[in-house]
């Protein structure tokens, strides 16, 4: 026997598979940009982007530091 899934089946299969994707792709983002800025919570704010992803990611960009600002300017 033959096992067929129907579209409502795959659909429903890709919506989980994108409810799980993208929680983790987000929280990898946040860690690799986390530790290139030098953030000593970069685990945190990793587990925190698994654990509420659309939220702690939010709050994230908003707090975290500008490269900018991390970057010493030229003597004169």
């Amino acid at each position: 026997m033959i096992f067929m899934i129907g579209w409502q089946e795959l659909a429903i299969l890709s919506i989980i598979g994108l409810l799980l994707l993208v929680p983790i792709l987000a929280a990898l983002w946040v860690y690799r940009d986390a530790m290139s800025r030098n953030n000593p919570n970069a685990v945190i704010w990793t587990v925190g982007t698994v654990l509420a992803w659309f939220a702690v990611l939010i709050v994230y960009l908003i707090v975290r530091p500008d490269f900018r600002s991390e970057r010493q300017t030229p003597p004169v």
